[in-house]
């Protein structure tokens, strides 16, 4: 490959690609862009809906633009009414609140390792929202990766949907990534 970045572009696409439709789309646009240019061009991703191409070809000069892709909403499953607080956690809750056994897959481990250092900032809490299989009020942690993701800039934080009772992460809303 003619250009040095292009393995660390391409791992910085697969890592976003994780996160939604919206940057599955922009990461494949990007890369498609990116080696459409037989390396002599560029394409970066400006933020999570928007990507900037820049591509210099012989016979046509530099040329540069910008695609937008529109955002998905940031709870698809249950809505903007997942952030009405039912009740706020008591201080005794906090303490006793144990994460063990509960079915999660690896990266909501991951962020619920630090949910007890968010807890003062973004106090956990009973949604109005039920859970779709036992009725019972969902429980809204914050949680975020470990300090090394976020100087590899690829940290990631937000909030995890649980339910207490099925003992399950059921959805996860990303509110910060760099």
């Amino acid at each position: 490959m003619k250009n040095e970045n292009f393995g660390f572009r391409l791992k910085l696409i697969m890592r976003i690609i994780g996160v939604n439709k919206s940057c599955k789309l922009v990461a494949l646009l990007g890369l498609i862009v990116f080696m459409g240019c037989n390396s002599n061009g560029s394409a970066d991703i400006a933020s999570l809906d928007s990507i900037a191409i820049g591509c210099t070809d012989e016979n046509i000069g530099a040329d540069t633009m910008s695609i937008m892709v529109p955002p998905e909403p940031s709870f698809s499953r249950f809505g903007n009414d997942i952030h009405k607080v039912y009740r706020n956690l008591s201080d005794t809750e906090i303490e006793a609140l144990n994460f063990n056994g509960y079915q999660m897959d690896p990266f909501h481990k991951m962020l619920l390792d630090s949910w007890k250092e968010e807890a003062e900032e973004h106090r956990p809490y009973y949604s109005i929202v039920t859970c779709p299989t036992c009725k019972h009020h969902l429980l809204v942690v914050y949680g975020s990766s470990p300090q090394e993701d976020w100087e590899s800039l690829c940290g990631r934080a937000g909030n995890l949907v649980i339910c207490n009772h099925c003992k399950k992460v059921l959805d996860f809303e990303l509110a910060v990534m760099n």
